[in-house]
């Protein structure tokens, strides 16, 4: 395995939580090697130039018959499989193992999603996911030729085993959602618990709530799958959804697995297919056909009008006189530091997890920040980060636009998480958590919140004062 750049990772502490999480990863599949009479070779370089090196010193010994690839569909990972093609001292073989399906199973990949998931639904009886390989119980020993093995990270003058161990030390926020260990095998206890464990409503009183929140009626224990649909825009607690999504990112999982296991469990239950366990699948093949699109557009994945602007919409042609790159707003937002509660909670919550819920509409959609400037930071700090469904799901200023406060209110609507999240609100009145700017004077001091001191004051206030009101009577409604 050679990293290229990892070593950034222990120089930032905001990726510290990231990197951790994939040399977890590695040290797993290390293990795993070793168990089966292997080992895993694990270089720090530029993979154009360090695999061919060491392809030649193992030629001298062995008959090397090829090098297998995971192909690539973006510009950067694309440049370096063409260095390697052309330095390899050995075919290079390509396959694709990061997809449910593969793109040759259907005619076309349409540019709507809805249109592809009913393909999908139409041809699943042909379009079985490719059959899993069943894993070797054991591999020949590691070849041991001194020449292959550099142990110094040159940049840090640490060993490859110390510098990995140095990231795996970093400890999880006590509030993280994600706690889980990187690795396959972290990966595959995981999905086993979502799918088989039964468990019952998580206690409420870790979140502090103002008034009891627990059910009214004993909760019947299921496994928190056959609860995703009524869970999943929860916030706090380990089981509202699947957290596979590191696990696929780091490759720990592959997402035919997880599909076939969904599929394994909708055939032992009555009836099938649930709409928990479908929208969950829906979920997985979001991740497949936003790659299929990033193989059709191209590089357009990443200009500034994303796909739109390979389809030349109307409605885009203007778009970008609107955007800009106030760096000052950007830092803001980035921080946690908008004024806006459902906002500054979730921000912060990423940065000190790796895990954020929603925020990038705000940036674009509110501030009219360019969408890259968010991109890079969610790159950087996501543990889940995955190019394709970032920046493809990304808004770029398409028509829809979500309502902060309705938005807030409709998740969090006790004001829990904002102040789990937002220390500073943690006495402002529940009914106004998530506009701490409409209190009076009095109240403020009587919650130490100060707005434009102890919390800043909101960077949009107008706008949502005017839905102070709609506020108050959803409360009343639905609080």
């Amino acid at each position: 395995m050679v990293l290229n750049d990892f070593n950034k990772g222990i120089n930032s502490p905001l990726m510290h939580i990231k990197y951790a999480k994939q040399a977890e990863s590695i040290l797993d599949l290390r293990q795993s090697l070793i168990k089966r009479g292997c080992d895993l070779l694990i270089r720090f370089g530029k993979p154009e130039d360090l695999v061919p090196q060491i392809t030649k010193e193992l030629l001298k010994k062995y008959k090397v018959l090829g090098l297998y690839l995971q192909k690539e569909i973006t510009r950067d990972e694309i440049y370096v499989e063409k260095l390697l093609i052309s330095r390899s001292p050995v075919p290079l073989k390509f396959f694709h193992g990061s997809t449910i399906f593969q793109q040759n199973d259907f005619t076309s990949i349409p540019d709507i999603y809805k249109t592809f998931r009913e393909q999908v639904d139409k041809l699943n009886h042909q379009l079985l996911p490719i059959p899993l390989l069943n894993m070797h119980r054991h591999f020949p020993p590691f070849p041991r030729i001194p020449s292959i093995y550099d142990e110094t990270n040159n940049s840090l003058n640490v060993s490859t085993s110390e510098f990995l161990e140095k990231l795996v030390s970093t400890p999880c926020h006590q509030r993280t959602c994600i706690p889980f260990k990187g690795g396959e095998t972290s990966a595959i206890e995981r999905i086993k618990t979502y799918l088989n464990s039964p468990v019952t409503s998580p206690p409420l009183k870790q979140y502090n709530p103002p008034f009891s929140l627990a059910p009214k009626k004993p909760q019947r224990a299921l496994a928190p799958i056959a609860k995703y649909k009524q869970t999943r825009n929860n916030l706090m607690g380990i089981n509202y959804s699947s957290k596979l999504s590191p696990f696929l990112t780091f490759g720990c999982l592959s997402p035919r697995l997880a599909y076939q296991k969904i599929v394994d469990y909708e055939s032992k239950k009555p009836g099938g297919e649930t709409e928990s366990t479908y929208l969950i699948k829906s979920q997985l093949l979001w991740r497949d056909y936003f790659k299929f699109m990033a193989e059709k557009y191209g590089n357009f994945l990443f200009h500034i009008d994303g796909f739109a602007g390979a389809l030349k919409l109307e409605r885009i042609k203007n778009r970008r006189k609107k955007w800009n790159q106030d760096f000052d707003k950007f830092q803001k937002w980035a921080n946690g530091m908008t004024g806006i509660p459902w906002i500054d909670a979730n921000m912060r919550q990423l940065k000190e997890t790796g895990h954020v819920f929603v925020s990038s509409s705000f940036l674009v959609k509110d501030l009219r920040l360019d969408w890259r400037m968010g991109a890079e930071l969610f790159e950087c700090l996501l543990v889940d980060h995955d190019v394709f469904a970032g920046i493809g799901n990304d808004p770029k200023g398409e028509l829809l636009y979500f309502n902060i406060i309705k938005q807030a209110k409709e998740f969090d609507p006790h004001g829990v998480f904002v102040r789990v999240w937002c220390p500073e609100l943690s006495k402002v009145p529940y009914e106004k958590a998530h506009i701490p700017w409409i209190m009076t004077f009095e109240e403020q001091k009587r919650s130490g919140c100060i707005i434009g001191e102890n919390y800043p004051k909101p960077m949009i206030e107008r706008q949502y004062k005017i839905l102070k009101t709609r506020f108050f009577e959803a409360i009343k409604k639905g609080g």
